[in-house]
């Protein structure tokens, strides 16, 4: 049982940090906490981590909305987004759940995109299908000559 407490209800704790005149309040496991502020140092090593332990569960929750690889796709971007923004990243949540929001919105527009595209290529094909119709009909169609 207490593995499962470790696991699946980790101890939060509340900090305060002070970032141009503003003071952010930041709900994070100790590890997350800790995990984070290397992260901001430019720590490999602790974005290693988080990303190896964050990774498999980002990509199970994508899953459940698009394909496998799609989910790999934008777990690999969020994660990147994550390393390429460290210095700058202020987080007012915990860092479980700003990954996991951060993945559920690339996810929409991910769909909202690919939904553009199947229109865009449903347009593009109906335009294609009606031109060619119409050149069918040019070439089959009697002239007045043959007359």
């Amino acid at each position: 049982m207490l593995f499962f407490k470790k696991k699946f209800f980790p101890i939060k704790t509340t900090i305060f940090v002070h970032k141009e005149n503003s003071y952010y309040t930041m709900n994070h496991t100790v590890e997350d906490l800790s995990l984070f502020n290397a992260l901001r140092q430019g720590d490999g090593n602790s974005f290693d981590h988080l990303f190896r332990r964050y990774y498999p569960m980002l990509c199970a929750y994508a899953h459940r909305l698009v394909s496998l690889e799609d989910a790999e796709e934008i777990v690999q971007e969020v994660m990147l987004w994550l390393w390429e923004n460290r210095g700058d990243l202020i987080i007012e949540s915990s860092l479980n759940q700003y990954l996991f929001k951060m993945t559920y919105r690339r996810v929409l527009n991910h769909l909202t995109r690919e939904q553009v595209k199947t229109k865009a290529e449903a347009a593009f094909y109906e335009r294609t299908q009606a031109a060619l119709c119409e050149v069918c009909l040019l070439y089959t169609s009697p002239s007045p000559r043959d007359s």
